[in-house]
């Protein structure tokens, strides 16, 4: 996830700074980016090996510097979805 202080113009006023979302609040929090989500659920049904699963990672790379493969344990999500 990108570190990056300047996102409010270059000044070190606090109030403008980027704050850094995780995986699990971008997917699951209080204001979760419907896009992302709609994007997890068409990956999981695809499969790890899809399209659409690279999709879905380069969807968060590019908008929020978050890496799917670093931040996602497939074969642990994978057995827990299944017993469901």
């Amino acid at each position: 996830m990108s570190d990056y202080n300047g996102f409010g113009g270059g000044d070190d006023n606090d109030d403008d700074t980027y704050e850094e979302v995780s995986l699990d609040d971008l997917l699951f929090g209080n204001q979760p980016d419907s896009h992302a989500l709609d994007l997890m659920f068409d990956a999981i049904e695809a499969g790890r090996d899809s399209p659409a699963w690279s999709e879905f990672g380069d969807y968060l790379w590019d908008f929020y510097s978050i890496d799917l493969n670093s931040e996602w344990d497939w074969v642990d999500f994978r057995e827990w979805y299944d017993s469901q």
